[in-house]
């Protein structure tokens, strides 16, 4: 993914880092794990095999769905 930053002193002055940058993550990422397994189905921890991306298992509408969900788009 590449992001373009306008103003890109302001924007990394404004980012969040250490602990607060995982408080803040901790929720989306368990909702993602959750999601992921439920679209995804075995990953290599419980059996299934490692894959190289993920997205290039999901379907069209899966993507859209998370990308509307953790992108905001």
């Amino acid at each position: 993914m590449t992001v373009q930053a306008p103003d890109a002193k302001t924007n990394f002055r404004n980012l969040l880092s250490g602990a607060f940058a995982h408080r803040w993550m901790e929720e989306p990422a368990a909702r993602l794990r959750a999601r992921m397994l439920v679209t995804s189905g075995a990953m290599a921890q419980d059996g299934g095999l490692a894959i190289e991306t993920l997205t290039e298992h999901l379907s069209s509408q899966d993507w859209k769905e998370l990308a509307a969900e953790f992108f905001l788009t």
